[in-house]
């Protein structure tokens, strides 16, 4: 993937200048983040939780347990948003949407935040993933939950893959039992193409760091988590391509995956229609906790 053109590549890396729904790239970020926002505002006044919780010492290092009054083993989804690890408009408060469907389904979640670039460097937020996991699991151990589901959309699905390169490795084998399935949604898995776009600003890449960061180029843990990578066949042609990649790049390592292109869905209808009970995603995710947890 890292052969392409240089005059292509912001072109690819740009989710938004894909979606069909609108007219332009801004007209879609605009709506996208109206429409979390307002979802999210719904859901935190309407679900009880715990909102605002520390799990390190920088201010976006919380958590939002939601859920609360839900039997203490109930399984729980681990959820980290995405904006290509910079983005302000994107964060835990407004990523509180993907919880509505869940809760009524008996489901607890966990939704984190996270520092962004350039105010700290892409292996400081991978170590805060690290924390906040830390902290879910301590959680689902003490209250005698039957699982976790990591799920993670865009740079999120970058930061629940890459837990599994080596991380999961340094767990007690009750903690990695717990973790029992792993969905990856409209993520990218290989940075390399990102150092010559604008995206590398913040990031600060280089070609070592970049491959060091990149799921694709790492083994991934041996464990029992059944993964599932989603993407929209309306994303931008790079992001299937790299759903494609990393799938392959599992089973190569004979961990179970499964690769879900879904129909008429682009970057981000893929994860605004999680609150949606009908959608297909959402219904597998359902499944599958029922299934395994």
């Amino acid at each position: 993937m890292s052969t392409e053109k240089d005059c292509d590549l912001e072109i690819l890396y740009s989710p938004s200048r894909w979606c069909k729904r609108y007219g332009t790239s801004e007209e879609c970020m605009l709506d996208h983040v109206k429409i979390i926002t307002e979802e999210s505002q719904f859901v935190r006044s309407g679900i009880p939780g715990n909102f605002e919780v520390p799990y390190g010492k920088l201010p976006k290092e919380k958590y939002d347990l939601f859920g609360i009054d839900l039997p203490n083993s109930s399984p729980i989804i681990f959820y980290i948003h995405g904006g290509y690890w910079q983005e302000e408009c994107i964060g835990r408060q407004n990523s509180s949407f993907v919880t509505k469907v869940f809760h009524k389904h008996g489901i607890k979640s966990f939704v984190i935040g996270y520092e962004l670039c350039p105010n700290v460097q892409l292996e400081e937020i991978i170590q805060q993933t690290q924390r906040a996991l830390r902290v879910c699991l301590d959680y689902a151990k003490r209250k005698g939950s039957r699982g976790i589901c990591l799920m993670g959309h865009s740079a999120g699905a970058h930061l629940v893959a890459y837990l599994f390169t080596s991380f999961v490795n340094t767990l007690p084998i009750e903690d990695v039992n717990l973790l029992k399935s792993a969905f990856l949604i409209g993520g990218i898995y290989d940075l390399e193409p990102l150092i010559s776009t604008s995206y590398n600003v913040p990031l600060k890449l280089t070609p070592a760091t970049a491959r060091s960061f990149s799921p694709v180029h790492q083994r991934m843990s041996d464990c029992n988590t059944k993964f599932f990578i989603v993407v929209g066949e309306n994303d931008s042609p790079a992001f299937v391509k790299q759903s494609e990649v990393i799938e392959k790049r599992l089973k190569a390592q004979n961990i179970t995956s499964s690769l879900l292109i879904l129909k008429n869905i682009d970057h981000f209808n893929v994860i605004e229609k999680i609150s949606d009970e009908e959608f297909e995603l959402t219904k597998l995710v359902l499944k599958t906790l029922k299934e395994k947890c």
